[in-house]
């Protein structure tokens, strides 16, 4: 279900755009721009174009629409790419929550989206869960620090029909947890075709198809890629095969496959790692025989956010997962989700812990009827005893 909707065409444009960018101020928010343009200009393509363009496309489309916010009330939103509708969904949370916050709120938040390091996701967390709960009817206010009291507090408190609650904001990177980093792996990617040109096929029907197995992690240290790429050496030169990949375990097989093989190539779905470098014709296949532990950085994460909750009122937690396309399902008792949801509600510090939401990225919607949004899928579960409250309005 929906955690979050932005129905774009809706807005008043430019009066939203010209708000953030007064909010941020023109040199923190040139600085912020110049800094992940110079992190695109220095990385190799293959990383540039998957890994960081889509975390700095936010931005980059802000600046488009900020360059063009005295036409947007002119424009056709329907034409607009997918960039300038994520850049105004980033742009209407931040609008829609200025007017709640206090000054130490907004130093904050202003900080932490131009920090370089990556603090602005967390943040958009927090607003999307602000705006959600908003949206759903609930008074919601942002909750200080208490400096020097040594307890840490949720991010935020608020009420519904007279109910009160607490809910705590919780944000994962894109690969905590998994056995094969989406950052090594394209990195290694951009190595693999500069070092070995001869991967690349000269026809539209002729590819080259590399599949990768490791027994652990994917390798991140640069040693240990240099070995799996010698093995893909001796492949390229042996027309071939498949070789044992080395201290990382497992295999890695190179075929050459025509035009029957390519086509079912190009028409099967996409795997979690699978990379295909059309222009190259080279295609990438990476998996690992151990399972991720991302659920194992999730739980850790509920067991921290339980430390956060005063232990008087209702609790609700909001876990940002990173690059799920959906959720469908998720809430069946036979997932591994929902099961990690039922061994955090048996314990003795859940008490009053009252729902867990799991959501993403937000995804354009354009809709039959021509209107443009953005929707938040969310996976949210309920404990027993809070679903006949006033409560479960908040994920209805």
């Amino acid at each position: 279900m929906p955690l979050s909707n932005v129905p774009v065409l809706d807005l008043e444009l430019p009066q939203i755009i010209h708000s953030v960018e007064r909010f941020l101020g023109a040199d923190g928010l040139r600085r912020k721009l110049s800094y992940l343009d110079g992190a695109m200009n220095r990385a190799a393509p293959i990383y540039r174009e998957n890994f960081l363009r889509p975390r700095a496309s936010p931005w980059f489309g802000l600046r488009r629409a900020i360059e063009r916010s005295s036409n947007l009330i002119r424009l056709d939103l329907r034409l607009a790419d997918d960039e300038l509708i994520r850049a105004l969904h980033m742009a209407f949370l931040i609008f829609g929550a200025l007017d709640s916050m206090p000054t130490w709120k907004r130093n904050e938040i202003r900080s932490r989206l131009l920090d370089k390091a990556g603090g602005d996701v967390p943040v958009l967390v927090e607003l999307t869960c602000w705006h959600s709960l908003r949206r759903r009817g609930a008074e919601v206010q942002w909750v200080p620090e208490k400096a020097n009291s040594g307890r840490r507090v949720p991010d935020l408190s608020g009420n519904i029909a007279g109910v009160a609650f607490e809910y705590e904001c919780k944000a994962k990177s894109v690969d905590t947890g998994r056995r094969i980093a989406l950052s090594d792996f394209y990195q290694f990617a951009d190595r693999l075709v500069t070092k070995l040109p001869q991967l690349a096929q000269p026809g539209p029907n002729r590819y080259t198809w590399l599949e990768i197995s490791t027994e652990a992690n994917f390798p991140r240290d640069l040693p240990s890629q240099e070995q799996l790429m010698t093995v893909i050496r001796e492949l390229v030169k042996a027309g071939g095969g498949k070789l044992d990949a080395g201290s990382t375990g497992g295999d890695v097989t190179l075929t050459l496959v025509g035009s029957e093989a390519a086509a079912a190539i190009r028409a099967s779905a996409m795997r979690p790692f699978e990379l295909g470098i059309y222009g190259k014709q080279i295609i990438i296949r990476a998996a690992c025989k151990k399972p991720d532990k991302l659920l194992r950085a999730v739980e850790e994460d509920l067991k921290d956010a339980l430390k956060q909750f005063s232990g008087t009122v209702p609790a609700l937690i909001g876990c940002y997962f990173p690059g799920i396309e959906s959720f469908r399902g998720a809430e069946k008792p036979s997932t591994k989700i929902s099961g990690l949801v039922e061994k955090i509600g048996r314990r003795k510090d859940a008490n009053h812990l009252a729902s867990i939401a799991f959501f993403s990225d937000p995804r354009v919607e354009r809709k039959s009827d021509g209107s443009i949004g953005t929707d938040v899928e969310a996976a949210s579960f309920w404990m027993l005893k809070f679903r006949d409250t006033p409560l479960a309005q908040l994920v209805g």
